[in-house]
């Protein structure tokens, strides 16, 4: 890249990613600090009053004047620093030119700092011009420094006291650059040397400010020799001052002040000449990549700071605004989240959702670098969030985050597998099916009347449980989730469902046979009445001892059969309805056995007489046989028949002679 000015050298560490255009290059030249962090690699600076635009991440900041103190914000952990003398003072005229001023010194370093440091940048000030046509005075001001007057320039000599003459420049301050923290110097550029005041019979301009006539030994520039100090002058021009430098190296400092040369005869005597100061000596910190150089300006002393920013690092939404059931997972029911990250030290951060900015500002903490950010209203579904930080007119973005508004309650669906009432020994499959994934929706979510349900299996958004009605009841269940009870993943809380509502019937039908009794050869109406209504209730459902059953009529809840004892019967018979023999609407069938007592009385006799007794079961040993036996008594001594009973296998016949005559007993 071709400069403008041939005396101005590029530092060797400075690599450019593209073309720089240098602009405005003027007489005064302007130094640069770039931040080194972690490797340079874009580079911004500029020359003279004409302040162009920057590269972006690269802050660059100039002081001048009065002493300024920086604090080194965080992500910042080297900077390049240039540094600028004081110029010196033109020497004043006579009949000739005055002495120009002398170059003052410039310095270019990259220096190690850390975040917290607070660095003092201490501008040298410029030497005054000498006065023209002075007689014993006219020598220019010295520079003054604004860290300490260690680093002042040199007065500029007084013309002398015949005739008139001009007076020496006064020397430039220097320029001082200091880690305020450590105690360090990290730059020192010299003050410039004044020019030598003319006399007239001599040419000014030989004798400017100088760059190789030695040294104070000190900080401070030595003072220009007095125009007086010529024995044979009448005329004579006062000596430039020397500009303020550094001491720290063996052998360097502060420049020495223009001496007085005899330069000749005139026509009445003798002219002397003052001489130029000498620049005063730079200083760079050890183990610092650096230039020198120097030039010649008007200006007082200049230092400008350039540093290139920290990336922002990508936003993280805090704790509290990542709600639900993860804080790490970015997915949130607040609209209005709040972000952190860090960024460099001071800077300004603007939250962006999709490059757009969103809310207000904050700042970046100047020592740890760290900011927190509320956005505006975000919309719902993905917003991807950048951290924008700010500096000194330049920016950096971050890489963005991806951050899931859901303001929307997640709503469940209840549905049943079957249809129909349940009855005794039947359950149902319920089906809950979430609208978003839920983590702690649960069973005991779930408000059941009329029975319950079983631990929940999920898959994904579906969930299945079984319902059992309650035994021995009947009615309408209802199966329901009230709202609130479980979240989504944003954790917005559910809304109510509708009710599922399943009718039971669980139970089991009963029969009441009415007991009655009968004579035999007769019929009698036994009354059957049942606790619910059936619709399969027939006469196969009924069953008798000591006679039969038919006709069996009725409905509902009502019936009747007509019961026939057998003819030879006598005691008490017995009408039954079976087990599981009908059902009542909802198909549960009855669990046991019901029976009713029918009373049978015999009065069938033959002309001899007949009697009948029914006994009780037979008892052996003190334990029941179960054998009931029924006893006939014939006295009549007539012939007479007797029908076998249905279901006699056997009988005994105990005969009884009469008229004396024994007794004879047959079995069989």
């Amino acid at each position: 890249m071709r400069l403008p000015s041939p005396r101005f050298r590029i530092p060797k560490i400075l690599r450019f990613s593209r073309a720089v255009t240098l602009r405005g290059f003027v007489a005064r030249g302007v130094i640069a600090i770039v931040v080194l962090t972690p490797v340079l690699t874009v580079v911004s600076f500029y020359f003279g009053s004409n302040n162009s635009a920057v590269l972006a991440s690269t802050v660059t900041t100039t002081y001048s004047g009065a002493a300024s103190t920086w604090t080194v914000p965080f992500g910042v952990s080297s900077i390049t620093v240039t540094a600028r003398g004081g110029a010196g003072g033109i020497g004043g005229q006579d009949g000739g030119n005055g002495g120009a001023r002398g170059p003052w010194g410039s310095v270019t370093g990259t220096v190690a700092v850390t975040a917290g440091n607070q660095i003092g940048f201490y501008p040298g000030g410029s030497g005054g011009n000498g006065a023209n046509n002075a007689s014993n005075s006219g020598g220019g001001s010295r520079g003054v420094s604004t860290y300490n007057w260690w680093f002042q320039g040199g007065l500029g000599g007084n013309a002398g006291n015949v005739g008139s003459s001009g007076g020496g420049g006064g020397g430039g301050a220097a320029t001082v650059i200091k880690n305020v923290s450590t105690g360090s110097y990290l730059l020192i550029a010299g003050g410039g040397g004044g020019g030598g005041g003319d006399s007239n019979k001599a040419d000014g301009t030989l004798y400017p400010g100088v760059t190789n006539g030695g040294n104070t030994g000190w900080e401070s520039g030595g003072d220009g020799a007095l125009g007086n100090s010529c024995a044979n002058s009448d005329d004579g021009g006062g000596g430039g001052g020397g500009g303020g430098g550094s001491k720290i190296v063996s052998g360097t400092g502060g420049g020495l002040g223009g001496s007085i040369s005899n330069v000749g005869s005139s026509g009445s005597g003798w002219e002397c000449q003052g001489s130029g100061g000498n620049i005063g000596s730079n200083y760079i910190i050890p183990g610092a990549t650096s230039t020198l150089s120097e030039t010649t300006t008007a200006s007082a002393g200049v230092v400008t700071v350039s540093y290139t920013m920290t990336t922002p690092s990508t936003p993280d939404l805090i704790a509290s605004s990542d709600r639900g059931v993860s804080d790490t997972d970015n997915i949130t029911n607040t609209a209005t989240p709040t972000f952190t990250g860090t960024a460099t030290g001071g800077s300004t951060i603007q939250l962006l959702n999709g490059g757009v900015a969103t809310g207000s500002t904050c700042a970046a903490n100047t020592s740890t670098g760290v900011w927190s950010c509320t956005t505006a209203t975000l919309p719902a579904g993905s917003n991807s969030i950048t951290a924008r930080s700010t500096l000194s007119g330049v920016s950096t973005t971050s890489s963005a985050l991806t951050v899931t508004i859901d303001t929307t309650a997640p709503t469940v669906t209840i549905a049943r597998s079957g249809i129909g009432t349940l009855k005794v020994s039947q359950t149902e499959t319920i089906t809950f099916t979430l609208s978003e994934t839920s983590t702690d929706f649960v069973s005991g979510d779930v408000t059941v009347t009329g029975g319950s349900i079983s631990p929940l299996s999920v898959s994904g958004n579906t969930y299945t449980s079984t319902f059992t009605p309650d035994a021995n009841a009947s009615g309408t269940a209802q199966i329901s989730v009230s709202a609130n009870k479980f979240t989504d993943a944003a954790g917005n809380n559910n809304s109510a469902s509708t009710t599922l509502s399943i009718l039971y019937d669980t139970t089991r039908p009963t029969a009441t046979v009415a007991s009655t009794s009968v004579s035999a050869g007769s019929t009698v109406t036994v009354g059957i009445t049942l606790s619910e209504t059936s619709v399969n209730f027939t006469t196969g459902d009924v069953t008798a001892t000591g006679g039969t059953i038919s006709n069996v009529s009725g409905s509902g809840t009502s019936y009747n059969v007509i019961f026939t004892p057998y003819t030879t019967s006598s005691g008490t018979g017995t009408v039954t309805v079976t087990a599981g023999s009908f059902s009542d609407a909802a198909g549960n069938t009855n669990a046991s056995a019901s029976s009713g007592n029918v009373t049978i009385s015999n009065t069938l006799t033959s002309s001899g007489g007949r009697s009948s007794f029914s006994g009780n079961p037979l008892t052996i040993s003190g334990t029941s046989t179960g054998t009931r036996y029924i006893v006939e008594r014939f006295t009549n001594s007539n012939v007479l028949t007797w029908k076998v009973p249905e279901g006699v296998t056997s009988i005994d016949i105990l005969a009884v002679g009469g008229g004396g005559g024994g007794a004879a007993r047959h079995g069989g």
